[in-house]
């Protein structure tokens, strides 16, 4: 199982941002940002380390994080006028850089944090179950497809302020929890117990075919709402799980034992 939604999930955590630095400079016209707007940004910038520790943190372990946070945000301001406009354009940017770090403490956090980080992706792909556009934006986002500016500017708008400040929240619990403590993976025998009643829920809530069609995951060709409706199936039934089977299964699937 951890091989067919691993991408899948991975690909939805980094669509929140959804822009790639990488192709944001190719894409984009030869303008300058101004003093006065990269001023705007810096002062946002602080108040948002100011206010939350996974920012304090991130800026602990890596010293040129608030400087590559500034650049990215000039750089997609340019290409992406519009994203730029919403509320939570600094907020969503600086979440998704730190989404990029907290693989080493996927695996070690407290179950509290897991369980907050599950309903999180439940309600990422609650949306993309309903919106073709929210679902094919994360889906294909670990492929760096593009996003255009006005499908980037309804998404951040979908989601709003509310839902990044959440996120930084549990992420910032997730770095704190999981910074020394011992990996809390699952051992084989107790992830096939969890997963097995997980896929009672899934069957007795969605139908007894709802399991076989996990295998669309991993089927490059699958129609991207059969996906996210399946993911939004098998996420919901992990959010009905005891709090320590449903954590220990999230890190079990997103964990790493690396760090």
């Amino acid at each position: 199982m951890k091989k067919i939604v691993m991408p899948v999930l991975i690909a939805a955590l980094f669509g929140l941002g959804l822009c790639t630095t990488s192709k944001l400079v190719l894409a984009g016209e030869n303008k300058q940002a101004s003093a006065t707007d990269i001023k705007s940004l810096e002062v946002q910038v602080d108040e948002l380390i100011a206010k939350y520790p996974a920012f304090q943190i991130g800026i602990k372990d890596d010293a040129g994080f608030r400087k590559n946070w500034l650049t990215r945000l000039q750089l997609i301001a340019i290409i992406k006028p519009n994203t730029a406009k919403t509320g939570n354009f600094v907020l969503s940017i600086g979440s998704e850089m730190l989404l990029d770090k907290i693989d080493p403490y996927l695996s070690r956090t407290d179950d509290d944090t897991a369980v907050a980080f599950l309903q999180m992706l439940v309600k990422i792909f609650s949306e993309g179950a309903k919106d073709e556009l929210v679902c094919r934006t994360f889906l294909s986002s670990s492929d760096n497809a593009i996003v255009s500016d006005a499908d980037n500017e309804r998404i951040e708008n979908l989601f709003g302020p509310g839902f990044y400040e959440d996120m930084i929240v549990v992420i910032g619990n997730m770095m704190r929890t999981g910074k020394e403590a011992p990996p809390k993976m699952l051992s084989k025998s107790e992830s096939d117990r969890v997963a097995m009643e997980m896929f009672g829920m899934m069957m007795e809530t969605y139908g007894e075919d709802s399991v076989s069609k996990m295998q669309v995951l991993e089927d490059k060709k699958a129609p991207p709402m059969q996906k996210c409706n399946t993911m939004l199936q098998m996420l919901s039934s992990m959010a009905k799980l005891e709090k320590k089977d449903q954590a220990g299964l999230f890190r079990t699937l997103l964990g790493s034992e690396d760090k």
